[in-house]
């Protein structure tokens, strides 16, 4: 008997449990706060593509 089905319901489950978790700590911010978090993770991303772009050439 396999156990992958359960495996992925597992990560799902999981991932679930994780997207609820930050959900309920993002909304416990303020607006302030929350600008600071989403200018962050924008800033991170653009920093990530950057240095990517910058490995491929």
């Amino acid at each position: 008997m396999s156990t992958e089905p359960l495996d992925e319901e597992l990560m799902r489950r999981a991932a679930r449990e994780v997207d609820q978790s930050l959900l309920e700590w993002y909304l416990g911010l303020s607006v302030i706060e929350r600008l600071r978090v989403v200018s962050g993770a924008t800033r991170s991303a653009f920093h990530a593509a950057r240095a990517d772009a910058r490995a491929s050439d």
